[in-house]
């Protein structure tokens, strides 16, 4: 009950501040975001890979065929790498830790959030830094 309380909350933030309907969101977005929004995206996150990874064997279900498994086993890989027991509250913290950086700021937040995945992960300090710089030199184009 008091996860559906949180995602109706969610949705009623993201309803009326336009968090939906932005179409670029990246470090300069997420600074002007209150810790409320910032926390309900992190969650609106989470949920939105769960049905992206619905989303990627319902159509072959539907037709009666075999899902893709390789996909699905893709997934349940990198879940179990990059998201297993992470929290929304960690995954908003490096968020802010990465975009406290101005040169970070051109960086898409779904493209921060695989930087922030792969922090959490135990990516070495180095690879991070060349995973980001190579982020600062594609982003905004």
């Amino acid at each position: 009950m008091k996860r559906c309380a949180v995602i109706v909350i969610a949705l009623l933030v993201f309803a009326s501040t336009g968090i939906a309907q932005t179409k670029f969101r990246d470090g300069n977005w997420w600074r002007d975001q209150s810790s409320i929004e910032r926390n309900a995206f992190a969650i609106g996150f989470f949920d939105g890979i769960g049905l992206g990874h619905s989303f990627s064997y319902w159509g072959a279900v539907e037709r009666g065929q075999l899902p893709d498994f390789q996909r699905v086993d893709s997934f349940d890989e990198y879940q179990t790498k990059y998201m297993k027991n992470i929290r929304s509250d960690q995954l908003v913290d490096g968020l802010n830790d990465l975009y406290n950086d101005y040169r970070n700021r051109r960086i898409l937040v779904r493209d921060a959030v695989w930087l922030v995945l792969n922090g959490v992960a135990g990516k070495s300090k180095g690879e991070l830094d060349k995973m980001i710089e190579s982020y600062r030199r594609n982003s905004g184009q």
